[in-house]
């Protein structure tokens, strides 16, 4: 898929694999889509409305927008990487930030909220040059800029 394009996607998650036992299963030909309708909801469509206006409450400190802006620079000066990261990366790196401060019941965004996140989103998004180390990208940037 062209750059342009993964920069649309929030974050890249590994799933893994699953344990020996369910995936017998799965070969046997047993779970799929004829279970999906067995599977209860666990919120409904107004709770989720409910969580993505609280989520937009969240309050960003102006020092969490300079941390986020710092990195996205980083991204962009370093000669490790081909591309830098976009603005839509930080647009999207703040709003996962802030359902990471969501879940851990906060009205406030801090370094770390940033933080948690921002492997998922940047490695898809910061490719790497032939000459640099093997270092991931996330861990490079987040190594050089503090909060």
């Amino acid at each position: 898929m062209p750059e342009s394009q993964l920069d649309r996607f929030a974050l890249v998650l590994g799933m893994g694999y699953p344990d020996p036992a369910v995936e017998r299963a799965m070969l046997q030909g047993h779970g799929g889509r004829a279970h999906i309708n067995d599977i209860p909801p666990l919120l409904d469509a107004q709770e989720l409305i409910h969580m993505r206006h609280a989520v937009r409450r969240i309050f960003v400190a102006d020092r969490i927008i300079d941390y986020v802006q710092q990195l996205l620079q980083a991204s962009r000066e370093m000669p490790d990487f081909a591309t830098g990261l976009s603005p839509r990366a930080g647009l999207m790196l703040l709003n996962l930030a802030k359902a990471w401060a969501y879940i851990d019941q906060r009205d406030h965004l801090r370094p770390d909220d940033v933080q948690a996140v921002f492997t998922g989103l940047v490695e898809h998004r910061l490719p790497r040059n032939a000459a640099a180390g093997t270092e991931s990208s996330a861990a490079l940037l987040l190594g050089r800029i503090t909060p």
